[in-house]
């Protein structure tokens, strides 16, 4: 995929999807997801041609899939069992074709995707992490490794070590950070969201509003923008520096949503 999908709820239904096993509130929310999702819309593109490639060699397949298999499934069964399948696959190419037409059509007009404006700080960590109270030698030497992974980019490697660190001590804001905001760099900010939730939650000082930054560009990312708003608000009134860059973040949200 040319992006992570950042709901994999969603994701998981394309396949059901495709061949129209989905009821209509399922079917609703996998359309709303794909006019905003690059990953999903790609996969979606693919399935089209694979189940019109389905469609071109019918024949060739029902001859296959008639001949008994290796448990020796009577061809009787072996029919039975796919016809209705092939029924969808049938009337599926050319309706899914035009479904995805559409979307992309959609997609070119719609407005613009409010979870674009999210973002997360890749500021160097190192001298930071190691100031960090920390009460284990195996927690310190994990957010040490994973310091070092963040600053090279390398940011699953970094969030499994600052994870683990976070196991070693549960109210350690730093490590709650660090796990959040590399699982955000990573591609998932849907899974970022817990971690940046708990350093909101036991971060003190400057550390706090840095999370609760983090934190609403994560709501952002994944669609939750009254989230976002509402921390973010909170930081816009809190002022300093990331004050203004709440009140900056909430302009710019205000002006995606008007017509």
């Amino acid at each position: 995929m040319s992006a992570a999908c950042m709901r994999p709820d969603l994701h998981l239904l394309l396949g059901r999807y495709e061949f129209d096993g989905l009821d209509l509130e399922e079917r609703h929310a996998v359309e709303a997801h794909v006019l905003d999702c690059d990953a999903c819309f790609a996969e979606l593109e693919r399935g089209a041609r694979a189940v019109a490639a389905m469609r071109e060699h019918a024949g060739d397949l029902r001859r296959v899939l008639a001949e008994p298999g290796p448990a020796e499934v009577p061809q009787a069964v072996a029919i039975g069992a796919w016809r209705p399948r092939w029924r969808s696959w049938r009337l599926a190419p050319v309706a899914l074709a035009a479904v995805v037409a559409g979307i992309a059509l959609v997609r070119v007009f719609r407005a613009p995707n409010m979870a674009e404006l999210a973002s997360f700080p890749t500021e160097t960590l190192a001298p930071e992490i190691l100031r960090s109270p920390v009460q284990r030698d195996a927690a310190r030497e994990l957010l040490a490794t994973g310091a070092a992974h963040f600053d090279l980019g390398h940011y699953d490697e970094a969030a499994q070590r600052f994870r683990a660190a976070l196991e070693h001590e549960p109210t350690l804001a730093e490590a709650a950070y660090w796990a959040g905001l590399s699982t955000a760099l990573a591609g998932d900010a849907l899974a970022a969201i817990p971690y940046a939730e708990k350093a909101v939650q036991f971060a003190t000082g400057e550390g706090r509003p840095r999370a609760a930054w983090v934190l609403a560009n994560a709501y952002l990312a994944t669609g939750r923008t009254s989230d976002a708003r509402r921390v973010l608000e909170e930081l816009r009134a809190a002022g300093g520096p990331f004050g203004d860059r709440a009140g900056a973040l909430l302009d710019r949200i205000d002006a995606q949503g008007r017509p």
